[in-house]
């Protein structure tokens, strides 16, 4: 468990410390509207890729049997390919008119693309956990992170949409890696299953769509859409600086996230009950004295950070992600208890509780955007967040279960 965990974590770092490595450079070539263009686009990606599959790839990993694990890789590809332009056109419904220099009929091409790339490479990352080739995942995060920052450096002087243009790039050259290993390595157990074989793993594994897809929609919603009321406001600027300060503490626990839950999940479902709280309670423990030093680490030197590595005009990412890193915090510490109720397929719980946190977290949020109080309402928001979390966390580690135990 825990080699596959630094493999997948591995690879995902060095993806880390190649944007970061670039960001000096990209936060002089592209202005903080640029980067509100990339954040616009991704953020209407990740809400929409969050409910395209039906969450069926998650349960690739802890299939009953052998020949499950096809049938749900056929069946989320399948949802992802016929939902996507509908999902993503209801959800550009609520962005509205996109920025001035794109065409609506670009904007939304551009949108389901980036998308469906995301729902699939999401897709194939529980194949190989399935497969025990973690490898595979860590090659494909690294190898995005190199072609989107080189794009993104060769295009600066090209374009303004330079950002957005290498961030395609990049996720292609990963998905077509991706396609290559599964083709040469399992192009026999991927077979084509039968509508029966289809209609058995949709029924037995319903759970995953009725409360899991709710809940992932709850999950990448409750992050993407402050930055798409930011640009309902017309407010590009701000986007794009609440864009880089999200992305930079985002990524790595999204990055983590992923990770720990292909890494666990399968061996506490394995685990007897006792065992599996144990690990969790420990794990809750360590993450929560990682995330109290980020904050710390952030309120005290964010604002000259961004300053120093991107230009004197960042400052304000610096100060969105010292208010950020307090809800960054809580979605650090919160992750080995989710992992625990999805192994004991509690995602009606799950899914509750994702809907009262996300509903603490924007409720003050929205009010203090129509007000104008903007930084007030960001900072409401992170607060929002790590207080529901807090409270889901104590109830799920300290307090005994009946019906778990």
């Amino acid at each position: 468990m825990r080699r596959n965990f630094l493999t997948i974590l591995s690879g995902g770092t060095m993806a880390q410390a190649i944007t970061i490595l670039a960001l000096p450079a990209l936060g002089r070539i592209y202005t903080p509207e640029s980067f509100g263009r990339l954040a616009a686009v991704m953020a209407v990606a990740s809400i929409c890729a969050s409910v395209l599959h039906g969450r069926y790839h998650m349960a690739i990993p802890v299939a009953k049997s052998p020949e499950e694990p096809p049938a749900l890789l056929t069946l989320s590809v399948l949802l992802s390919m016929v939902l996507a332009v509908p999902v993503v056109l209801v959800a550009l419904a609520f962005v509205g008119k996109p920025w001035e220099g794109i065409n609506p009929a670009s904007f939304v091409a551009t949108c389901v693309f980036a998308t469906v790339i995301t729902v699939l490479l999401d897709i194939s990352s529980y194949w190989f956990s399935y497969r025990d080739r973690f490898w595979v995942t860590a090659q494909c995060l690294t190898l995005r992170a190199f072609i989107t920052v080189g794009s993104q450096l060769a295009l600066g002087a090209l374009t303004v949409f330079g950002l957005l243009i290498g961030a395609l790039i990049g996720m292609s050259g990963a998905f077509l890696y991706a396609i290559v290993d599964l083709i040469r390595r399992d192009r026999s157990l991927v077979h084509h299953p039968s509508w029966s074989e289809l209609r058995g793993v949709l029924i037995r594994y319903r759970s995953f769509p009725l409360f899991g897809t709710p809940q992932g929609l709850l999950a990448a919603t409750s992050w993407n859409l402050l930055p798409l009321l930011l640009l309902k406001l017309g407010d590009d600027l701000l986007v794009g600086q609440y864009w880089v300060a999200y992305r930079l503490l985002i990524a790595p626990l999204a990055l983590f996230n992923s990770s720990y839950r292909q890494a666990v999940l399968r061996e506490l479902g394995r685990a007897d009950v006792a065992t599996a709280r144990s690990i969790v309670k420990k794990h809750t423990a360590y993450l929560g004295g990682i995330g109290a030093f980020a904050v710390l680490v952030l309120a005290l030197f964010g604002v000259p950070f961004f300053q120093i590595v991107m230009g004197e005009g960042w400052g304000e990412a610096g100060r969105i992600a010292s208010f950020l890193s307090i809800s960054i915090a809580a979605d650090l510490f919160k992750v080995p208890s989710i992992c625990l109720m999805q192994s004991q397929q509690r995602q009606k719980e799950l899914l509750l509780w994702e809907a009262g946190v996300t509903a603490l977290r924007y409720f003050l949020t929205i009010a203090l955007l129509m007000s104008g109080q903007v930084n007030l309402a960001i900072l409401a928001f992170a607060i929002g967040g790590f207080t529901g979390w807090l409270i889901f966390t104590i109830t799920q580690v300290l307090l005994p279960r009946s019906g778990h135990q």
